[in-house]
């Protein structure tokens, strides 16, 4: 990894941050489908180890400044936060097929089973936005950088009536609060996100966006919704180059267009499809590569002035994993 600077010098100095992903497909491929004929054996209960065995290795290709990322989840916090979801939603699913039951047996019940099933489609969109905030949380603290760790604070709870809100508002809009929405969940969770003491920054306003949008959403039925990708694109450019780490800003490279992300998002959903699933150590080499190569940051800061993150959250991913939720490879 190149570098204008040592990161160990004074915080007057410039540096210069830039990723690269050092795994290949080959290497992680016995990983993957070892632990994936131990999950089929297990029925499914060993996808808890499986996936942090999968992000160990994965943390470890990313390597910033010639060190590594070093994820240190373990599959026993995975696997209790799962049992946490599951004591969360099991009154509302068991709730949801008792109606269901009682409606077939008495007609007169169906207006309560419609009304129902209406109460739980919300609650379960509100504890998806909660589930997917904890899962960034809970990665985050488990993932170190030259022994430092990241942090995430927040409510996941907070952060899903933010999000709700925001998908009732944009259905009343027919769409066009989504770019508001948008820099409102990115500053909120840039606000509370911290590499060990050093806390995240986010300058950026929703306007810049509301055009690029505008124009994307209004040719979505003439592009068979390829327009959304440009606008994906300027959104994440957008909000990479509005994120600070102290007087550290991120940047992306103007190489990022709706083209580049259609084909790399597209592309991963084709091979995944036409390969059952089994190309995904292809879909992690290419989703890693292309923002490892894409994303950097420079400025000034003190790395040895940063001391240690706080306390770890105690399991895992909870809903997330109840959901299935994983970001990685999309």
């Amino acid at each position: 990894m190149r570098s204008g600077d040592n990161m160990d010098q004074a915080i007057d100095q410039a540096v210069t941050l830039r990723a690269r992903y050092a795994g290949r497909a080959r290497d992680l491929y016995p990983l993957y489908l070892g632990t994936l004929l131990l999950t089929i054996i297990t029925l499914g209960f060993y996808r808890f180890w499986a996936r942090t065995r999968i992000r160990r290795y994965i943390w470890s290709r990313i390597v910033v400044q010639d060190d590594a990322l070093e994820y240190t989840g373990t599959g026993k916090e995975l696997f209790i936060g799962f049992l946490k979801a599951a004591l969360i939603l099991s009154p509302l699913l068991l709730g949801y097929a008792a109606l269901d039951i009682a409606a077939q047996l008495d007609e007169a019940l169906a207006i309560y089973y419609g009304a129902g099933r209406v109460i739980v489609y919300i609650l379960l969109l509100y504890l998806f936005f909660v589930g997917s905030y904890a899962a960034t949380r809970y990665r985050l603290s488990r993932t170190r950088w030259r022994s430092i760790r990241f942090h995430q604070g927040g409510s996941p709870w907070e952060y899903g009536v933010m999000a709700f809100g925001g998908a009732i508002l944009r259905g009343l809009t027919l769409g066009f609060y989504t770019p508001f929405n948008d820099v409102k969940l990115a500053r909120y969770e840039t606000a509370h996100r911290q590499f060990g003491t050093a806390p995240f920054g986010f300058d950026g306003k929703a306007r810049p966006l509301f055009w690029p949008f505008a124009r994307c959403w209004v040719l979505l039925p003439f592009t068979l919704g390829l327009s959304w990708f440009w606008y994906d694109a300027r959104r994440t450019r957008y909000v990479v180059e509005h994120t600070v780490l102290e007087s550290l800003r991120f940047t992306m490279s103007p190489a990022v267009t709706g083209w580049k992300m259609a084909r790399l998002k597209i592309g991963n959903m084709l091979i995944a499809l036409f390969t059952l699933g089994l190309g995904y150590p292809i879909i992690v080499r290419r989703s890693m590569r292309f923002w490892c190569d894409n994303v950097s940051a420079a400025g000034t800061i003190d790395f040895a002035r940063i001391g240690q993150a706080a306390a770890l959250p105690g399991s895992g991913e909870g809903l997330a994993g109840f959901f299935n939720i994983d970001t990685l490879g999309t």
